[in-house]
């Protein structure tokens, strides 16, 4: 119930009612890409086999908490033919 975002998927078209729910959520504004999508969006099954992608906005808080350290392998294996 607190997620940013979300995402309603049902196998009939949405009624008039569950569309007007959904926008009474408000939109979600991507800070970082300048944004602004519909805190829930209802897809169909429909849609999704006819190829309609979900859209989910990158994330603004990209962080590494550490890096891999490179590891040289100078051992290579032979293989005998």
């Amino acid at each position: 119930e607190k997620a940013a975002i979300g995402y309603f998927i049902t196998l009939f078209p949405p009624t008039r009612d569950m569309i007007t729910e959904c926008k009474k959520t408000g939109r979600y504004k991507n800070n970082l890409m300048e944004q602004e999508y519909p805190k829930i969006e209802i897809i169909t099954i429909e849609d999704i086999l006819k190829g309609k992608r979900i859209t989910i906005p990158t994330s603004h808080q990209i962080t590494v908490i550490k890096s891999a350290q490179l590891k040289e392998n100078n051992n290579q294996t032979k293989l005998e033919f």
